[in-house]
């Protein structure tokens, strides 16, 4: 039986999940820690939607290192050193991406974000290839 990280599209699924739905729901979540009324106000909900093209735009340069790194190291290493590996080289590639990008909120977006890989990693754990 085949593992996650030995699935060809592997890293494509953490990408588009990182950057579709987790992301943008954790950033909203963190935001409204920040401002207790901030889903009173629709506009808000708007640039939380504004972030899933901006995300897949952004994040494409640190899929690209993902999967190449997944593409040259299958079989190499064992499934769990894989996927760890994964994880690491996307999340560094968010805080890179973010700090290129600057402004204000940069960080506090870099670590949402980062948390995002971490939770998408995990709910990618159980699907079979």
């Amino acid at each position: 039986m085949a593992t996650v990280p030995n699935n060809r599209i592997y890293p494509f699924r953490l990408w588009l999940l990182t950057t579709m739905i987790v992301g943008p729901v954790l950033l909203g979540l963190g935001s409204s820690l920040y401002d207790a009324s901030y889903f009173k106000n629709s506009a808000n909900i708007g640039v939380i939607f504004l972030f899933i093209p901006f995300g897949i735009a952004f994040s494409t340069p640190t899929f690209m290192v993902v999967w190449l790194a997944h593409s040259s190291l299958t079989g190499k290493l064992s499934p769990v050193l894989l996927k760890w590996l994964l994880v690491i080289l996307a999340i560094i590639g968010v805080f890179v991406t973010f700090s290129l990008i600057g402004g204000s909120m940069a960080r506090t977006y870099s670590l949402f974000y980062a948390g995002a890989v971490i939770v998408s990693g995990f709910i990618l754990q159980g699907w079979k290839s």
